[in-house]
């Protein structure tokens, strides 16, 4: 009786959820497979673990991956998308899917990942989005991620490595742009990207 009062406060712990520990414990054998083997032998584990074990989303998610690491971005792109249907808001998976998404300039696609990624408190989110802004030449919209990004932690001398040179090139932006830049970072900053 005594036990059953202070089984709480003396020895008992919550008992660990059975399939989130074996899905990490594959996710961790397929990407020793992939660092040690190959992709293909790293896939096939993790896919017969989800057709023969259980479907997961985090085990989805590290296949997709192992694809995008390797430049399979299709493949990377589908196994996004089936984490994402059974864990709609597993940001990671939006994120990554989203990066894709802009490489492949399908940015309407993106932007719809990214949004739903935005509750992330990272300025690399909102950078993006203000990178679909300048796209779509959605100057308001860009002004306003780019300020959410500095925000969270952006150095503005990096822009001219993450692809901002041509923004601040194009007539309809770099007025916004030049603005914000002088602003928040300064003359030799706008100078280095307009170089």
């Amino acid at each position: 009786m005594l036990f059953l009062l202070l089984g709480t406060a003396f020895g008992y712990r919550e008992p660990v959820d059975y399939i989130d520990a074996l899905v990490e414990r594959k996710v961790r054998d397929i990407q020793i497979r992939a660092a040690k083997e190959s992709l293909d032998v790293a896939v096939s584990e993790g896919r017969d673990f989800l057709q023969n074990v259980v479907e997961h989303p985090n085990l989805y998610y590290e296949i997709a991956l192992l694809y995008n690491k390797e430049g399979e971005l299709n493949q990377a792109i589908a196994y996004y998308s089936k984490a994402l249907e059974i864990r709609p808001k597993l940001t990671a998976a939006l994120y990554d899917r989203a990066e894709i998404y802009l490489v492949q300039g399908k940015y309407e696609l993106a932007y719809n990942d990214l949004i739903q990624a935005k509750d992330v408190k990272h300025w690399v989110v909102h950078l993006r989005l203000a990178e679909v802004a300048a796209y779509r030449r959605d100057i308001v919209a860009m002004e306003r991620s780019l300020l959410r990004s500095l925000e969270l932690g952006l150095d503005l001398r990096d822009l001219s490595s993450l692809g901002w040179k041509k923004w601040a090139k194009d007539s309809s932006l770099q007025p916004s742009l030049q603005r914000i830049i002088l602003l928040y970072g300064g003359q030799e900053i706008w100078n280095h990207l307009t170089r």
